[in-house]
């Protein structure tokens, strides 16, 4: 077959296609039905069901009470008089988002958010609150205990309240408290890049874990009791750490604090015992880098640790009694020359240095 002839066969079907197309273009009709033109989409309420916080009743303890599961949101601020809470959760399965506004409270009012069930009540479950401020609240912030579990908290600022946060078996992350009594009280939670500004206590934390988080200017930066923290900055505060039983302080940093960066804490039977305190960073703390030298302090492990300019003398930096474990102190001060290995046992990978 030559070349015209498969030019025509080509554009015989290209036209056998065309025709086809046209014929499916005009199997359907061009007029509209008779009729008033309706919707056939869905309300917004039916694409995405929430409830305006500020339509909900309240009672005697509380502005507003979410009682139902469901979607929930603020839509402008919330102010909260004296003997009263904001808001009260007492229904498992809700989210409530504030939506960047502020719940305030003025002398005398309680909580801003609680999350409660009502006596002899299952536990409330599967609560998440995000994105707003809170201020200015006697008591809590957020007051979710042990009738609460399974919560998140995301994207939350708190600002001059006795205590930003009491919760259980929650999860929080990106929430930023300043100028409260203390910022946390956390049993069996997780929390991560958080931040805690001129607080008593920024976080105080019972089996329970944190991460990537900050504590600046506080009493005591963090309080830990079976629990684990690593990767956290601390600075200009009165103690960096106390560290109870049975947890894990690991690549923190504690610059200018006033007493001492670490110390293990001995107040009741178990206190003082089974920590681990490594890779940690302690720049200018004024008693001790970490003290660990009580009689109570026992089976405590600190190795790989780093002092700078902390405590009276290099001697003082690292207080450990020898009923722990720890890796050698290094006063690197003593290096005739900068390169650290002219000391033994510098190179140790256990070695606390001193400098």
């Amino acid at each position: 077959m030559d070349t015209l002839d498969r030019r025509v066969l080509l554009g015989a079907a290209g036209l056998v296609g065309v025709a086809a197309i046209a014929s499916v273009a005009r199997a359907g009709p061009l007029t509209p039905p008779v009729g008033p033109i309706t919707s056939t989409g869905k309300t917004l309420d039916q694409l995405e069901p929430r409830t305006d916080v500020l339509t909900l009743a309240g009672n005697a303890n509380a502005l507003h009470v979410i009682s139902q599961p469901g979607s929930y949101y603020l839509s402008a601020n919330l102010n909260v008089p004296s003997g009263k809470s904001g808001i009260i959760i007492n229904s498992s399965n809700v989210t409530l988002d504030l939506n960047g506004f502020a719940l305030r409270g003025v002398d005398g009012s309680l909580h801003a958010i609680r999350v409660t069930s009502d006596p002899g009540a299952d536990q409330i479950r599967n609560t998440t609150v995000l994105n707003g401020l809170v201020e200015n609240f006697d008591n809590n912030g957020i007051d979710a205990g042990d009738s609460s579990v399974g919560q998140r908290y995301e994207g939350l600022s708190f600002r001059e309240c006795g205590l930003a946060m009491y919760v259980w078996q929650a999860i929080v992350s990106r929430c930023r408290w300043v100028d409260c009594g203390a910022g946390v009280i956390a049993f069996e939670s997780n929390l991560t890049e958080c931040g805690a500004n001129n607080c008593g206590t920024g976080f105080s934390l019972i089996n329970s874990r944190l991460s990537e988080s900050s504590v600046n200017n506080c009493g005591t930066g963090l309080d830990l009791d079976g629990s684990l923290a690593t990767g956290i900055e601390i600075w200009n505060g009165f103690n960096g750490a106390f560290i109870r039983a049975n947890s894990t302080l690991r690549n923190c940093s504690f610059s200018e604090v006033f007493n001492f960066g670490v110390e293990v804490w001995r107040d009741f039977t178990q206190s003082g015992k089974t920590n681990i305190i490594e890779g940690n960073t302690f720049i200018r703390c004024g008693v001790a880098a970490i003290s660990c030298d009580g009689p109570e302090a026992q089976r405590n492990l600190i190795t790989n640790n780093r002092a700078i300019q902390s405590g009276a003398t290099p001697a003082a930096a690292f207080a450990i009694s020898n009923a722990n474990r720890f890796g050698p102190i290094i006063d690197a001060n003593a290096a005739a020359t900068g390169d650290l290995s002219t000391i033994p046992a510098a190179a140790h990978p256990l070695a606390n240095i001193v400098f």
